[in-house]
């Protein structure tokens, strides 16, 4: 499954924010994958072919540095001259990358759009419930919003005052965020939102400024009991990694047991694919059940192959 090398670069982040950072040769290799995924203008894309994403590029410039990569890394040099060249810079990267860059103390909650856990309380039947979206929007939406609605942040220690040094240049972040909330860079513009969703958005803006304690409790208790649901019915796997570190890192923030956080993590190795070639990287899903169906069909649609491979088949 080729993926985009954001999957790689969120396990290495929150890695490193839980403790476990890759070290060595893991770490190595998860450069040369790197080396191998950017873009001759420096960019990082959503796929092999794409141009650039301010989006996947500010992430891996932040695995980058938790690797231990220097700022004047020939990597993260150049993926740090393509974001500033950007119109609106690090500021226009999307939703999603406003999240983690708040997460990591780089960005101000006030630019965000609103995800409220309380939608996890609401009746199954509600369209908008998130157990009725489609199942790796429901996982992602229940450790978002568990972390966005509890102001959850992680301490990068030194190297958050130098990630807020580079990325954002010698005018250093702005002071308010509330005007960059739907500031979307060209090259992530797929979808931009429309007027019913920022006017949905706004009015649980307000809600989300001042939620009532007791419902927001109820609603983050419920979402972590939903996420520890998966955990138990996958064996830690998650549904993917793109989930699965979000996941982590709620776990986390809600002072989770370290063996806890540590058989998560194990749980990523799932999706780990590791060459001389391409180097070390995590795939967005692993498809054992669609991929042997496929071969199973490939082979009999070929009698003389079939036969051969009978005990296989």
């Amino acid at each position: 499954m080729i993926w985009c090398p954001v999957v790689t670069a969120q396990v290495a982040i929150t890695r490193c924010l839980v403790g476990v950072p890759f070290t060595g040769d893991d770490a190595a290799k998860i450069l040369l994958h790197f080396e191998r995924t950017q873009n001759a203008n420096g960019a990082f894309g959503l796929h092999p072919e794409h141009p650039g994403s301010v989006f996947v590029t500010t992430l891996v410039y932040v695995a980058l540095r938790c690797l231990g990569a220097g700022a004047e890394h020939p990597r993260a040099a150049r993926a740090r001259d393509w974001l500033h060249s950007q119109p609106g810079g690090v500021l226009s990267v999307p939703t999603w990358g406003k999240f983690w860059l708040t997460l990591l103390g780089l960005y101000g909650r006030a630019g965000l759009r609103p995800l409220l856990p309380e939608l996890a309380l609401l009746p199954r039947a509600v369209p908008v419930h998130p157990i009725r979206f489609y199942c790796h929007t429901r996982y992602v939406y229940l450790a978002m919003s568990l972390l966005q609605g509890g102001h959850a942040r992680f301490d990068l220690g030194p190297l958050c005052a130098e990630l807020e040094r580079e990325l954002y240049g010698p005018e250093g972040m702005p002071l308010y965020f509330r005007e960059h909330r739907y500031h979307l860079a060209p090259a992530d513009a797929f979808e931009p939102p429309n007027l019913v969703i920022r006017a949905a958005e706004r009015v649980m803006g307000w809600y989300d400024r001042a939620p009532v304690p007791k419902l927001r409790r109820a609603a983050l208790d419920r979402c972590a009991d939903l996420i520890a649901r998966d955990l138990d019915a996958t064996g830690h796997l998650t549904l993917s990694p793109v989930n699965g570190v979000l996941n982590v890192l709620a776990l986390h923030a809600r002072g989770a047991p370290p063996e806890l956080i540590a058989k998560c993590v194990r749980g990523f190795e799932f999706y780990r694919f590791d060459d001389p070639e391409r180097g070390l990287r995590y795939s967005g899903g692993r498809t054992r059940v669609w991929d042997t169906g496929f071969a199973v069909e490939a082979l009999l649609a070929h009698p003389a192959a079939a036969q051969e491979n009978r005990d296989a088949v």
